[in-house]
């Protein structure tokens, strides 16, 4: 373990960077809770890779997001979760700059599923116009060529398709950091055994593996409480405008307080069987280009689950 304690903080030992809903805000929660772990009172801090990554930070100061872990002891782990680091050209070696000896746990699952849960939370986000995943997919090429912005090399959150090509997201962190220090997990592994799977976590960063955390899953799909309230949470310009007028934190757990609050539980959309098997089929080289690169057998990614 790296210690890196100063007055004004210190940088985190270890980043949850799994792709969105791969299950990094269950495994923030489950990481939490083991006695020598410090995790991030915040999720989605996004201080590094900006600006590419297209997401306002929880604070763009660096003595500010080193303080976040001046509350660590100092035999704990601290670990940082921001699933958008895995997207950004930046952020690896920002990271590596910033602690050579950083552990990166990388959360995956297939793509299918994947863009389909995507598209279920960006229309809770309002940033999705197209309530049928179909038409979505459909509408991806005008709108990713309309929406370029120069300063945002990483892909959009209604980039489905790019998005879901993970072996290029996961090289780079392989190759900066090194397989030693880079885990891969998918969602699979937690569902079909999570403390199994929490076990490995354990394992790869140094903690005690006996430790057993409550199990429950978290960020299931939902529907939003208030429209208007909604809209107001997600404008990106209110959100720089709010921390123009407090503290950057301070602004970050309001609007965090305010998003968990406007959301109720939801049945998530579904997909049809014939554009499945058209994306499984789609995907097929990039799941085999991901088996080889993390060294997994993902054939399961190629057939029908049911």
């Amino acid at each position: 373990m790296t210690t890196q304690s100063q007055n004004n903080g210190r940088w985190p030992d270890f980043f949850l960077i799994g792709a969105p809903k791969c299950g990094t805000t269950s495994m923030d929660i489950y990481l939490a809770q083991h006695p020598e772990i410090y995790m991030s009172p915040l999720k989605e801090m996004h201080f590094f890779g900006q600006p590419e990554i297209g997401i306002v930070p929880a604070t763009r100061d660096e003595s500010t997001y080193r303080g976040v872990f001046a509350a660590a002891q100092p035999k704990q782990q601290c670990g940082e979760s921001s699933v958008r680091y895995l997207y950004s050209r930046k952020a690896a070696s920002q990271i590596r700059h910033a602690n050579p000896d950083a552990k990166i746990i990388v959360m995956l699952r297939d793509p299918v599923g994947f863009m389909v849960s995507m598209h279920n939370q960006q229309r809770y986000n309002l940033t999705e116009k197209h309530a049928d995943f179909t038409a979505a997919l459909a509408a991806e090429a005008e709108r990713v060529e309309s929406s370029h912005n120069d300063d945002q090399d990483s892909p959009g959150r209604t980039d489905y398709r790019a998005q879901a090509i993970f072996s290029r997201y996961v090289r780079p962190y392989l190759e900066i950091f090194g397989r030693d220090q880079v885990h891969v997990m998918l969602l699979d592994d937690v569902r079909r055994d999570p403390a199994i799977a929490y076990r490995g976590v354990c394992e790869f960063l140094g903690v005690d593996p006996s430790f057993k955390p409550e199990f429950e899953i978290h960020n299931v799909s939902k529907a939003v409480r208030i429209g208007w309230l909604q809209r107001v949470i997600m404008n990106q310009n209110l959100r720089g405008f709010g921390k123009r007028l407090m503290p950057d934190l301070v602004a970050t757990r309001i609007g965090k307080t305010l998003y968990a609050w406007n959301r109720i539980p939801a049945k998530p959309s579904g997909i049809d069987a014939d554009l499945a098997a058209q994306l499984r089929q789609e995907f097929d080289g990039e799941t085999r280009d991901l088996e080889a690169l993390i060294h997994r057998d993902l054939s399961s990614w190629r057939i029908d689950p049911t």
